[in-house]
Parts: C-alpha cells; sequence; structure tokens
C-alpha cells in the first residue's frame, strides 16, 4: 500500500509537469489514467486484505480520484477527461461491488477510525465523480477551444507564428535527440504586393486564406503550416530528408500557376545539428535565391 500511495504521489507531481506540455506527443496519454488506477489498486488491495470498510469509507484514498480528475483536466485534452472519468467512475464501482459482495457491510461492525457503511455515502461519491468527471471533460473542452485560438492565426486558420516558434524549437530537440532528419519550407508569394494594391486588401486577404488552404491540404496530417508575417508562410516536415523536402517544395510549387505563384526556400537539419535560428535562416536564404530567380520556382538551402 505504501508503494503505491508514493508511486500516486509521484504521479501527481509528472501530471502537473505534463499540463504546461498538452501538446507534446513524447509523453503517453497513459499516464494520467495511472493516477486513477492507482487509486482504485489501493483501494483493492485494502478489499483483498480483508478491510472493505478501508476501501468503502476512506476519503483521503478517495480524494486521489478527484485529484487525478482536476490534474488531467490540466492537460485540456477532453477526450483523455472524459476517459480518465469513466475509469474512475468503473473503478470505484467495480471496489464497491467486490466489497459489498464478499462482506455483509450493513451489519459490520464499525471501524473505530473508518466509521460504518452507509449506502447515501456510496451513491453520494459515485454522484460526485460523475459531476466531477462531466465538469472536469467540459473545462478541458474549453481550454482546449481557447488554445487552438490562440495559437492559430485569425486571418488565414494555419498555425500562427507563436506556434511555429514553439513548435520548432521542440522539433529541432527531438531530431538532434533521435538523429532524424527535420526539414522546413519557407513560402513566398510572388507578386502578391501587386496583387493587393491592384485588387483590393479584401481580395487579398481571400488569396491568402486559399493559399494557406492549399497549402495545409497539399502536405501530410503530421506536417505543420504557419503563418510566417505577411505573405510569407513555413511548412515544417519533421523526419523529412532534404531530397524529399525538395520534392515537397516542388509539388507546392506547381500547385499554384494561376493569378498567383510561390516561391518556396528548402532547409534541412544535418546530422551535425543546427539551431532554430540557422534552419530558418537557411530557408530564408533559399527563398532569397528563388525569388531572384524570377520565382514559381524552388530552391534548396
Amino acid at each position: 500500500t505504501g508503494t503505491l500511495l508514493g508511486l500516486f504521489i509521484g504521479l501527481v507531481f509528472l501530471q502537473m509537469f505534463l499540463a504546461y506540455l498538452p501538446w507534446d506527443q513524447r509523453y503517453s496519454r497513459f499516464l494520467a489514467l495511472l493516477d486513477v488506477v492507482v487509486v482504485t489498486a489501493v483501494l483493492l488491495n485494502f478489499v483483498a486484505s480483508g478491510r472493505p470498510l478501508w476501501a468503502t469509507n476512506s476519503q483521503v484514498v478517495f480524494l486521489g480520484y478527484l485529484l487525478g480528475l482536476v490534474l488531467v483536466g490540466l492537460r485540456g485534452d477532453p477526450v483523455l477527461a472524459r476517459r480518465v472519468a469513466v475509469v474512475a467512475f468503473v473503478g470505484y464501482g467495480g471496489v464497491l461491488a467486490l466489497a459489498t459482495h464478499g462482506w455483509d457491510l450493513a451489519r459490520q461492525p464499525a471501524d473505530a477510525l473508518y466509521g460504518s457503511f452507509r449506502w447515501d455515502v456510496q451513491v453520494l461519491r459515485l454522484g460526485l465523480l460523475s459531476f466531477c468527471g462531466v465538469a472536469v471533460t467540459y473545462a478541458a473542452k474549453l481550454a482546449e477551444m481557447e488554445r487552438k485560438s490562440s495559437r492559430l492565426d485569425a486571418l488565414t486558420g494555419v498555425f500562427n507564428r507563436r506556434f511555429l516558434d514553439e513548435y520548432l524549437t521542440m522539433m529541432v530537440a527531438r531530431a538532434k535527440r533521435a538523429k532524424q532528419p527535420l526539414s522546413v519550407l519557407m513560402v513566398d508569394l510572388d507578386g502578391f504586393k501587386q496583387y493587393n494594391d491592384t485588387r483590393g486588401h479584401e481580395k487579398g486577404d481571400a488569396m491568402l486564406r486559399e493559399v494557406a488552404l492549399s497549402l495545409a491540404g497539399a502536405v501530410r496530417e503530421d506536417n505543420v503550416v504557419a503563418r510566417y508575417g505577411g505573405d510569407e508562410f513555413v511548412v515544417v516536415l519533421p523526419a523529412t530528408p532534404g531530397e524529399l523536402a525538395r520534392q515537397v517544395a516542388t509539388d507546392l510549387c506547381q500547385l499554384f500557376t494561376g493569378e498567383i505563384t510561390v516561391s518556396v526556400g528548402v532547409a534541412c537539419l544535418g546530422p551535425g545539428g543546427g539551431s532554430k535560428r540557422e534552419l530558418l535562416r537557411a530557408a530564408d536564404e533559399a527563398l532569397y535565391r528563388a525569388k531572384r530567380q524570377g520565382g514559381g520556382v524552388a530552391v534548396a538551402g
């Protein structure tokens, strides 16, 4: 029991840390389930050791369920919050079923520390778990919506510069650690200023939205498209070598052959590593050379 409680305390601190990294997929989601699983394991241990009143009446251990729900709510993942809420409810319901099946708790002598068994208290506990589960899931949904809105560019709907900086910092560190390639495409619209001046800002904004949507639809789901500023976009290609990134860049150029074409600069994080700033600078320099060639082409840095 002491080991399980120690593990639970450790998981509490871990979940508090993970709450600050809700979109980092390096951390498996099953860790959030361990909180309520450990609480259930402690209560089941009470039942197995012949102390059913400890399992049904312990307020301190039961609070572990509520704490686990609160912690998963901090991660802003409504799907995960709902799963944890279900596991907590089913877990305690299972403990209660086993305790009442093996013992006639209504006639069990009152424990000196935990008192006597009462069905109204148990129903209240199950109701509390249900209510907290719904509340935490709703709060996580609101947090997810707020987080998404703060990471998206208001005009184009793709990710914004702030998210790009955070994401690229994380991906560069991961690529170095895993010794995997990481490529970046810097995309710029050719002749957009003239288009904007001639057609008007409303048409220009519509064109930016159209280009952003086309970029997002042309790359893989695990690639990230972000508006870098003005009419420039950045596409992050995790685990993508330079040769494949150049092919993606060429395909993007061929995607835009109408009134607006795009120039693309390609940069790849090599085996020797490098920083986020160096990667973006290399992509920007390659983009400059593409513009010097007349635009509508992809150039590798």
